[in-house]
């Protein structure tokens, strides 16, 4: 299953709160998409990927980036 999530309005540390708590709730194999506008994101994200037991891959445009988490 795959969701998409926006938080393009958000900033850190509330997305990286609201990421957590989506990550919590995720099962294996599923697929989260985050949108974010915070340059930050991606890193924060990544220190926490063994925590959360996923993978990240991310998508870079001119107003976002998409942020793809499998979780494993």
């Amino acid at each position: 299953m795959q969701r998409r999530i926006d938080f393009s309005n958000l900033r850190c540390p509330l997305v990286l709160v609201k990421a957590k708590l989506e990550l919590k709730q995720s099962q294996p194999g599923e697929e989260l998409i985050f949108r974010v506008t915070d340059a930050s994101f991606f890193d924060d994200l990544a220190k926490l990927k063994h925590k959360y037991h996923c993978e990240l891959t991310r998508e870079v445009y001119s107003s976002h980036e998409d942020i793809k988490v499998v979780m494993l």
